[in-house]
């Protein structure tokens, strides 16, 4: 990522009120699963090969579970409006929630789940 884009973002949502951080690769490689899902994707045979950006996508879930669930949001989601009910307690309790319309094969960018949710 740009870091001066990672840096305003990162400003603007702590601003907001959130506590941020941003995950990495380490993050999703702590994850048992890592090594199966790493050769899975990159090996896959049905269709179409994964490009590295979609590998890169299945990981964040990966690094999200690590992290301990939670809140995520790509680095170039701002916080332009308030969360209904504050952040502390995740909506719809704790299950995987994305706030967008997504269409389809696409990874959303705005989520909130628990650690079993991401997992």
């Amino acid at each position: 990522a740009d870091a001066m884009m990672l840096a305003t973002w990162k400003q603007a949502w702590e601003d907001a009120g959130w506590e941020t951080k941003v995950l990495t690769i380490e993050d999703a490689m702590e994850h048992s699963n890592f090594h199966y899902f790493n050769t899975t994707l990159r090996e896959f045979k049905y269709g179409k090969k994964f490009r590295e950006y979609d590998v890169l996508c299945f990981f964040r879930w990966l690094a999200l579970a690590m992290s301990g669930g939670g809140w995520s949001c790509d680095y170039d989601v701002f916080p332009l409006n308030p969360i209904v009910g504050g952040a502390e307690t995740l909506p719809n309790d704790g299950m995987f929630t994305a706030y967008e319309t997504i269409p389809r094969a696409a990874v959303p960018s705005f989520v909130s789940g628990t650690k079993e949710e991401y997992n």
